[in-house]
């Protein structure tokens, strides 16, 4: 309901007068300096008070200002009198340069593909051959210029030839500096081979020994090192880097001054010897070479371990990761790999949802008519992952509709943690979503030329009257009448930036709420691309091309027919929430050690800067009330508990694990069937959604939808859209009993069946049963009764 306007009348009261007076003048004059910023206007501004005090405020000089002023009202003077001769002239000018201006100015739209409505065969093909001969002009241009480059290039590659040329003859005068100084070496070995032999009694104090006996004289600790380094080298990399390390031992480029220029040559020397004594290691062919170093890679952080500690500090984010933890529930995890699974477990496991007795009626429903003229256009630009997009679409149609607006098609952000900037039209088809609404809503792909300042480009600038950012979370209705539609009114145009969550659930006309489930549950399909990938996934998930894995050897060959045939063709869609961003928010502990609690340590002060309560408390009381996310282990024995066989095909949907394969390891040794997208699709088929994560996250949404069952490890925007989609299908989803599992998983005494059995009854009523919406609820998490009907 609309505030009801008040009449404007002189204040009585003199204390409330002045407060006003002061108030007021301030805001007039902040008014006038921002239109003097905003529009590039001349604003001069004067005010007497009551008891006579001046107040002005100038954009320039005031003095400037006014006698502007005064000469423009004897201007006006002058015009109210006969017209001048001259000013007739004057006026004659003006509407000649006007036609001139608007005839340029048509002649160039017309060049653009514009306003081509009035024009005739011959005015279109003038305009053509003017193109053309425009298009030839900057063809020719572009040519002389990519000429222009080519013999810059040129020239570049004949001097790069005489650069190599240069240094291959290096090379060769290189070549025979060691082979002469190779020749020395063998000569002087030869001349000192009589002595060496009465020394053989001498201890080897350590491996420079060789080599401190050719050179004649104990080597000190800086030169020993920079032998250590060369030679290092050599081993290390191919046969034109061993020249390069001897050229820079020749010259001096690289090694400090404390090696004298004769240290040099007979460091050469040495070098020179350890290089033929290598020879064996160029024998050795490409793959060989490349198994070699990568065996001492593996090797090196074994043999120099207080290496890598000091970088496990440092970079415990990167470090953290590498700590594969061990399995924390032993005791249940060696219970579920033994356990058996009765025959009527698995026939209800399997068995649909019965029916509710409440079907979907957004098909049936038709909202008000729509109105013949749009008060405007209304931009939204949305940020968040693809769900809570998804959910900010649905409030964006929600609020045209309340303002009679022509929405245009929004905006998708990109995403911080996920960084994709892939657009509406990449992942929701945009005909088939103008089509189903094209009675509800008016919407159009961009927007109109006219309205070309207000795109995103000068939206960046943050100077834009149209711009909307003070959307309260869960507004009302009302709140976009008061605040949104008069910029419409006045502009045209309003932006809605961000646009996250900004439409209430409470509150609401119920045309309001039938629409927003309309646009959720039927107009938002996935382009046909992300649907033939799906498709794809479902139809291997359900046909798998061989089944060699059994529930267990020793059960009866008729118990395990039986078994088998209840889930044969279905799989389970587990969407394994377990990201490094969840897993810092929620302040858990994940049996990774103390790398892996500094580095979420750091990642949430990095991201949230210490606006995380959950850090707060400890590990058991966050897991007792039910905060902490279900690790790959747990989730893997939640399902081993409700009743999944070994040989269940489980369908992996996840962004990202925290951890990796190390994380799901426990989980595949429970469910060797364990499938994602990269193992059942090629990677032709991926190639277009590879690298994208929304892209990726809606190929996942589709295969959740098509899947007999559902799971989500942990709520969040994923849980709770698939959550309202299947209950509106009425199709099986497990909504796991945090709290429950929270608390049995602390017990570390609790064996298997007492595991199993509170699970199974934590879970009864926890499979799909249709939950009635509260208040302040979301409706895009429990549809009904908003979106759904009672069946008659």
């Amino acid at each position: 309901m609309a505030r009801e306007k008040i009449r404007i009348k002189k204040i009585d009261n003199l204390t409330a007068r002045q407060v006003t007076f002061s108030k007021r003048r301030r805001g007039i004059i902040k008014k006038a300096n921002e239109l003097s910023i905003l529009c590039d206007a001349d604003v001069a501004l004067i005010i007497f008070s009551a008891t006579g005090k001046l107040f002005e405020f100038s954009s320039s000089s005031m003095r400037d200002i006014l006698g502007r002023y005064n000469l423009h009202a004897s201007n006006i003077n002058k015009m109210m009198g006969p017209p001048s001769p001259y000013h007739q002239l004057d006026n004659c000018n003006l509407s000649r340069l006007s036609k001139e201006v608007e005839d340029k100015t048509k002649q160039l739209r017309q060049m653009r593909g514009g306003d081509l409505e009035g024009l005739n065969l011959e005015e279109l093909q003038r305009l053509e051959k003017s193109l053309e001969s425009g298009l030839s002009r900057v063809s020719e241009k572009k040519g002389e210029c990519v000429m222009s480059q080519i013999s810059s290039l040129e020239k570049r590659g004949s001097e790069l030839v005489d650069e190599n040329r240069r240094l291959r003859e290096q090379l060769v005068t290189l070549e025979m500096a060691k082979t002469m100084a190779l020749k020395e070496a063998v000569e002087t070995e030869s001349a000192t081979t009589n002595v060496s032999s009465y020394d053989s009694a001498a201890p080897i104090e350590d491996d420079f020994s060789d080599t401190s006996l050719k050179l004649g004289k104990r080597l000190k600790t800086p030169e020993i090192e920079h032998t250590c380094v060369c030679v290092y080298l050599h081993l290390r990399f191919a046969y034109k880097y061993q020249l390069l390390c001897l050229h820079t031992l020749r010259f001096g480029s690289i090694f400090p001054p404390i090696l004298s220029p004769e240290f040099r040559i007979k460091l050469l020397d040495v070098i020179v010897e350890s290089i033929l004594q290598m020879k064996q290691l160029q024998s050795l062919n490409h793959s060989q070479r490349i198994a070699l170093a990568g065996v001492l890679v593996l090797l090196f952080p074994i043999f120099s371990p207080n290496l890598f500690r000091p970088l496990g500090r440092a970079s415990p984010s990167l470090f953290s990761e590498w700590n594969a933890p061990r399995p924390r529930h032993l005791r249940l995890l060696e219970g579920a790999l033994h356990r058996q699974i009765s025959i009527r477990q698995q026939v209800e496991l399997w068995s649909p949802l019965p029916d509710q007795s409440w079907k979907p009626c957004t098909q049936s429903f038709t909202g008000s008519p729509l109105p013949e003229k749009s008060q405007g256009f209304l931009q939204v630009f949305l940020d968040g992952g693809l769900n809570q997009q998804r959910m900010g679409i649905c409030d964006a149609v929600a609020v045209a509709k309340i303002l009679n607006v022509t929405l245009v098609i929004p905006r998708l952000e990109v995403n911080p943690v996920w960084q994709d900037s892939s657009s509406f039209a990449d992942i929701f088809d945009v005909d088939h979503f103008i089509t189903v609404l094209k009675d509800e809503v008016r919407i159009v792909r961009e927007l109109p030329t006219q309205y070309a300042w207000s795109t995103r480009d000068y939206y960046a600038t943050g100077i834009r009257a149209t711009r909307i950012k003070t959307a309260p979370t869960h507004a009302s209705a009302e709140w976009y009448v008061e605040n949104v539609l008069p910029v419409i009114q006045s502009y045209g145009i309003a932006a809605v930036a961000p646009f996250s969550h900004r439409l209430a659930f409470d509150n609401v006309p119920e045309s309001i709420q039938r629409l927003r489930c309309k646009v959720n549950f039927e107009a938002l399909n996935f382009v046909p691309r992300i649907r033939e990938l799906g498709d794809a996934v479902v139809h291997r998930l359900r046909n798998p091309p061989s089944s060699s894995i059994t529930s267990g050897a020793t059960d009866p060959t008729e118990r395990v027919n039986t078994i088998a045939k209840s889930g044969a063709g279905k799989f389970v869609v587990l969407h394994l929430r377990f990201d490094k961003d969840m897993a810092a928010h929620s302040g858990c502990d994940f049996g990774g050690g103390k790398a892996e609690k500094l580095a979420l340590a750091k990642y949430r002060q990095v991201i949230w800067q210490g606006r995380v309560l959950n850090s707060q408390f400890t590990d058991e009381e966050l897991r007792n009330k039910g905060r902490c996310p279900l690790t790959p282990e747990e989730i893997g024995l939640l399902l081993s508990a409700l009743g999944f066989t070994n040989n269940t095909r489980l369908y992996l949907a996840s962004h990202q694990v925290y951890g990796g394969e190390a994380r799901i390891s426990t989980l595949r040794k429970l469910f060797p069937v364990l499938e994602n997208k990269k193992s059942l699709a090629s990677a032709e088929e991926l190639a277009e959604v590879e690298g994208k994560a929304s892209l990726m996250a809606a190929v996942d949404y589709y295969v959740s939808m098509k899947s007999d069952i559902f799971i989500s490890a942990s709520p969040g925007n994923m849980h709770n859209a698939l959550l309202a989609h299947r209950a509106y299908l009425n199709l099986k989803t497990i909504n796991p009993n945090m709290i429950l599992l929270g608390q049995v998983l602390v017990n570390k005494s609790l064996g298997w069946s007492e595991f199993e059995g509170a699970v199974v009854n934590g879970h009864k009523n926890r499979q799909g049963q249709l939950r009635l919406r509260k208040q302040k609820q979301s409706i895009y998490t429990y549809p009904a009764p908003d979106c759904m009907c009672k069946a008659a």
